[in-house]
């Protein structure tokens, strides 16, 4: 049986990822398309040289946009793919690997590191009325 699209996608992908990706499932940053418009992207996840994710950024590739990791840590980054709303950017230059194994580490601890996180609202529980969120 051939190989699906999406299973020969992953597989080419992988095999041009220079270094290991670490999955940032559930995690969100903010992206600049220029010094006024900025979109939400849902990291799916990331590496010293890049990263991929969802966004309904009009994104095009060859672009050069602005990744917000944290409040100091915006790398520009190109985008060199797209496919509906997925998209992989490379880094301009590449994140130290200490900085990405803390990016790492605080988001497996369950913390709101990206600015993007912390702007989102918290999701209350069902037994909160409106206006009752801690």
């Amino acid at each position: 049986m051939a190989a699906s699209v999406d299973e020969r996608w992953d597989k080419g992908s992988a095999d041009r990822r220079a270094h290991d990706r670490r999955p940032f499932a559930g995690a969100e940053i903010f992206i600049f398309l220029d010094t006024r418009l900025r979109h939400r992207m849902r990291l799916r996840d990331l590496s010293i040289l890049g990263l991929s994710g969802l966004s309904d950024a009009p994104l095009i590739v060859g672009q050069t946009v602005i990744v917000q990791l944290e409040e100091l840590l915006l790398p520009a980054a190109e985008v060199t793919w797209t496919r509906l709303s997925l998209a992989g950017l490379n880094f301009i230059n590449p994140l130290a690997s200490a900085k990405l194994q803390r990016l790492y580490d605080r988001h497996e601890a369950g913390a709101r590191w990206s600015p993007a996180m912390r702007a989102a609202p918290a999701a209350h529980g069902w037994w909160e009325g409106p206006g009752e969120a801690a």
